[in-house]
């Protein structure tokens, strides 16, 4: 058949559910990447706390958007607590992006085995290239 396959309601269904699967795919993966951003500068703070070996003195701590000055040992437990929860958050992030890109691999595989070279769902392929099988 030189037209190829007749796409059905079903197909027209999974092409969809693919579209929205790959849009809050890039939206997990990018809160995962902002928290790894966020855990890098905590421990960056925790560090610099480290080395200015001022344990009695105040130290300026962000909190909203106002900073206030703390206890080193303070900041130091603040800091430890926000880590926990971006690891956290960071863990359930990149499990729903793992979920979502298992759903998206199946789909993949429905439509392509349906469809072959006349669909195409990878993100910017290069010119001319084939999808791989």
């Amino acid at each position: 058949d030189s037209e190829g396959p007749t796409v059905t309601l079903g197909d027209q269904l999974n092409i969809n559910k693919f579209a929205k699967a790959n849009v809050k795919f890039k939206e997990e993966s990018k809160v995962v990447e902002l928290a790894k951003q966020e855990l890098q500068n905590l421990e960056d703070a925790e560090n610099d706390l480290m080395l200015l070996d001022d344990e009695d003195g105040l130290h300026p701590y962000l909190l909203g958007e106002v900073f206030v000055h703390l206890p080193a040992e303070e900041v130091t437990e603040r800091l430890e607590r926000k880590k926990l929860d971006l690891q956290q958050k960071c863990r359930e992030h990149e499990e729903r992006a793992a979920s979502l890109r298992g759903e998206m691999a199946h789909l993949k595989k429905v439509l392509y085995d349906k469809f072959g070279d006349r669909i195409n769902l990878d993100e910017n392929p290069p010119a001319g290239a084939q999808r791989a099988g």
